[in-house]
């Protein structure tokens, strides 16, 4: 796997960082906070996307819908929370100011922090980039870039830490980042993209593992790859935003 630093991923670098174990959590505490999700029924479902506990931007057609509360928010924000504050420190560590994300239509603060199981069939793939203006483009029609982002080049990157994986499944991550010329392989659901869109490029693979807590480059093409036998995974993620010339980020899912 590619080495590359925390500040090299946070200037628009092409890699995937792994962070020791127990970064987040010791290995007690991770099984109980499995175990305390496992006790609790999906807060929401979608169709063709993975059930989740949280709520994750991309799911919603509207910001409203996205930023409406729901009874169970409450429970997700408390087991998110140690969870954030280590994320936090870490980025702050590297003298990093972390700010709340806000709609600038509501005034609300953009949810941070989401657990979802995704499933992995087999033989299966999902190229794809994530990228706040683009998931709003093609799904929000009520979507204001929030002011914070205003005339600033950002980086989107994605924490992910791994509570149960069931089974094999691989990240791939892609050295390309999207453009506009990247569009003419977009696929009909508007978040795929065909194999062609990356067919002459260098990729990285990483199988991660029950425990495994990492920070990967969002805006360049990525896929999830099924093996031979359908896996799922179960994880904690947040999107970090990060606007190099100010050294400041922006925490959302």
């Amino acid at each position: 796997m590619q080495e590359i630093s925390l500040e090299e991923l946070l200037n628009g670098g092409f890699g995937l960082l792994k962070f020791a174990p127990e970064t987040l959590l010791p290995e007690a505490e991770r099984q109980n906070l499995l175990l305390s999700l496992k006790k609790m029924p999906y807060t929401f479902e979608y169709e063709g996307m993975p059930p989740c506990w949280g709520k994750a931007f991309e799911n919603f057609l509207t910001v409203a819908d996205y930023l409406e509360e729901t009874p169970a928010d409450k429970f997700i924000q408390e087991l998110s929370e140690k969870l954030n504050q280590k994320i936090v420190q870490i980025l702050e560590n590297k003298g990093v100011t972390i700010s709340t994300l806000r709609d600038p239509k509501s005034g609300k603060s953009y949810w941070t922090g989401n657990f979802r199981r995704v499933p992995i069939p087999a033989n299966s793939t999902s190229l794809h980039v994530d990228d706040l203006r683009l998931d709003a483009h093609f799904f929000k029609s009520d979507f204001v870039l929030p002011s914070e982002l205003e005339d600033k080049n950002f980086v989107q990157l994605y924490f992910l830490y791994h509570l149960e994986n069931e089974s094999v499944g691989t990240l791939r991550i892609y050295n390309r980042r999207y453009s506009a010329d990247s569009e003419r392989f977009r696929l009909e659901n508007n978040w795929q993209f065909a194999d062609e869109a990356v067919s002459d490029v260098e990729f990285i693979d990483f199988e991660p593992q029950t425990g495994d807590f990492y920070l990967m480059t969002n805006q360049y093409f990525h896929d999830i790859l099924g093996q031979e036998k359908a896996a799922s995974w179960l994880y904690y993620s947040v999107y970090l935003l990060y606007a190099p010339e100010e050294k400041r980020g922006y925490l959302y899912i």
